[in-house]
């Protein structure tokens, strides 16, 4: 993650609302249902104890809307340098899920393992009584506004959430499925901006009619003079761009997720075309 966007929520999490009730920093309400920890009744602790982390790791969500765990871990890990397996966090987050203050789901993106997290009702109201007043999260709003079917939608939830991280560790700000007005049939998966570019991202799996794909690769050049693909896989990424091309897009670029999570990648995006009979270039 870009050190601009996990410092900006971590400084967020260090003036977390407090009331004073009890040495680990965690409001009364929270308290009684987050890990119990009666070694710290009259000193405040050295260390992080494990309900402070719930805390903010429920924060973390409900400030950012980041869906990614391991986004989250980043934050909430910011200056405590622990390690991002450590046993505090997994504690932390089977305990979040126990009592019903977030749901995780478990799933493969770009060939990786991962979690997505999203606050439950009773984690919203318990955070609002604090005073933390919770954001959509990804999660919740890619589900709101994509229209693909329940089969598999979950994988394609994953794989945007995983290209919104991979985005913002490059230093861009992010958003998933955008509402786009007067922009006929495009329905991008992702926005992102930076100081030099806004663009609108398809993220495509194996599935689907090529027919379909190549509507979806037309309306997003309409769109915005070019195609930009992620990929789960580098050979995917390839595929869908030639198939971009023959559908008759003259310019784009792609990256896949596989790459971006081996941390091969310089930048981004792997590889671009110029033209719609052009061979794929390196992405310099």
């Amino acid at each position: 993650m870009s050190s601009e966007h996990i410092t900006d929520l971590a400084h967020q999490l260090a003036w977390l609302p407090t009331d004073g009730s009890d040495p680990t920093g965690v409001p009364a309400p929270l308290l009684a249902v987050l890990t119990p920890v009666t070694r710290y009744r009259h000193t405040a602790p050295k260390r992080t104890p494990v309900n402070r982390m719930e805390y903010e790791f429920l924060a973390a969500l409900a400030l950012s809307g980041w869906s990614m765990r391991v986004a989250l871990v980043e934050a909430v890990n910011h200056d405590k340098d622990l390690d991002r397996r450590s046993g505090s966090f997994k504690l932390a987050w089977r305990r979040l899920e126990q009592v019903g203050l977030w749901r995780c789901a478990p799933v493969r993106a770009g060939q990786r393992r991962l979690a997505l997290v999203r606050l439950t009702e009773m984690g919203k109201v318990l955070l609002a009584q604090v005073g933390v007043t919770a954001v959509a999260s990804e999660w919740e709003q890619i589900e709101a506004r994509h229209r693909g079917g329940s089969g598999g939608q979950i994988r394609h939830t994953a794989a945007i959430c995983a290209f919104l991280y991979h985005a913002r560790r490059n230093g861009y700000t992010t958003e998933p499925c955008p509402i786009i007005a007067g922009a006929g049939n495009a329905e991008p998966d992702a926005w992102i901006e930076d100081d030099e570019e806004q663009l609108y991202v398809e993220v495509q799996g194996r599935g689907g009619e090529s027919w379909r794909r190549a509507d979806k690769w037309r309306n997003l050049y309409r769109l915005q003079g070019r195609v930009a693909i992620c990929a789960d896989t580098p050979l995917l990424a390839e595929r869908l761009a030639r198939e971009a091309q023959i559908a008759g897009v003259p310019m784009g670029q792609v990256t896949n997720l596989t790459d971006l999570a081996d941390g091969i990648v310089q930048g981004l995006w792997t590889h671009r075309w110029r033209s719609q009979h052009s061979p794929l270039e390196v992405w310099r």
